[in-house]
């Protein structure tokens, strides 16, 4: 019974085939954790020593090979989901789509096409490709005949079926389809060029904050320690950043009229999209909001006033400092990285496409 056996063998490797890719998701994921932990212990180090040139390589190592790592794993663009995350179920859910969707368009071998293939050749018995290297026998093409008077009905009778398709319900939906899509882009790329003006605005002066909080983190640690010096210290040495504003004000905006703004990848899926995509979609609730997220990025004088008035903040100063200056210096790289893929892709001219669109009147 060659069918039988045929099913019996893919339905066997289609589960070893799922079992392997499990195995390397999680042997993947266990890499992945103990990477970034050990990477963070380097760059703790070097910020404490102050090595600001291997603290910076170490960060877009890390960058470097979380992006790789991502680009290979089922829950792209998707997080992790942390243990003290309050989207469990949502998590769940899409975890279970988006491995299931991975699996089968873009690592699954055994499709149903090939499975159907493979009995077929079973089926007929026979050599597929001696089959086919008869029809196209020049013998056997020249026996048709002169094929010059069908062209033209040929040709005719395929413009009559492109005609009637695009004047059809299905047609029509597929030219509404692509229009709302070329809409949907020209949006996004009108959100990239605001965006990224805002964003530049706000670098200078985040560099100035975090690089002045790096100097004085020994004073500060030291001060936080004292409890008679902590109510006096002072921060006037940082700056507050007014574009932060303005950059809220702007993504609230860009969220009310156009929801398919995020995620803004615009078909770029680097990590420095995802993590912005993760800065920008900072939900509004009782305790925290994006500003204030902003602010801790840039380590602005409001928000360090803020933590110092932080019971948290005291337990463990050395600690909850170090963590902030390093998350603020990888989010500076992160944009740094995003402005530099988005610039281009902006700015860069395509020749072939410009070529094209100049000899077809498409730029007009």
């Amino acid at each position: 019974m060659v069918w039988i056996r045929i099913i019996i063998i893919y339905i066997l490797l289609v589960y070893l085939w799922t079992g392997i890719l499990k195995i390397f998701e999680l042997s993947l994921n266990k890499y992945k954790r103990w990477f970034l932990k050990r990477v963070y212990s380097k760059q703790e180090t070097y910020l404490i020593k102050n090595d600001i040139i291997k603290l910076v390589r170490t960060i877009k190592c890390e960058m470097f090979i979380e992006d790789k790592i991502n680009k290979i794993t089922p829950y792209f663009p998707y997080r992790l989901q942390q243990s003290y995350s309050d989207e469990r179920l949502m998590f769940e859910i899409r975890k279970d789509y988006e491995v299931l969707f991975f699996y089968v368009k873009k690592l699954w071998p055994f499709k149903l096409i090939n499975f159907l293939f493979i009995v077929l050749i079973f089926y007929f018995q026979t050599n597929i490709f001696d089959k086919l290297s008869h029809i196209l026998n020049w013998k056997n093409i020249k026996s048709i005949g002169n094929p010059l008077p069908f062209i033209p009905s040929t040709i005719a009778l395929i413009l009559l079926i492109v005609a009637i398709y695009f004047t059809s319900r299905s047609g029509l939906f597929r030219k509404a389809k692509n229009k709302v899509k070329v809409e949907e882009i020209e949006n996004k790329i009108k959100f990239h060029k605001e965006n990224r003006i805002i964003l530049s605005s706000l670098l200078y002066d985040g560099y100035k904050n975090i690089e002045r909080m790096i100097l004085k983190r020994k004073f500060i640690i030291s001060q936080v320690n004292d409890i008679k010096k902590r109510t006096n210290l002072s921060f006037a040495w940082l700056e507050d950043l007014e574009s932060i504003k303005e950059l809220d004000e702007f993504i609230s905006k860009s969220e009310k009229n156009n929801k398919d703004l995020f995620p803004f990848y615009l078909g770029i899926h680097h990590i420095s999209f995802i993590k912005l995509d993760d800065l920008y979609r900072e939900v509004f609730t009782q305790n925290k909001n994006r500003i204030s997220k902003l602010n801790a990025v840039f380590l602005t004088k409001t928000h360090m006033e803020s933590i110092i008035k932080n019971q948290y903040f005291h337990n463990n100063p050395n600690e909850k400092l170090n963590e902030s200056l390093i998350i603020s210096v990888k989010t500076l790289i992160y944009i740094e990285k995003y402005l530099n893929i988005i610039n281009n892709q902006i700015n860069k001219p395509h020749s072939i496409y410009s070529f094209f669109a100049f000899i077809t009147n498409k730029d007009k």
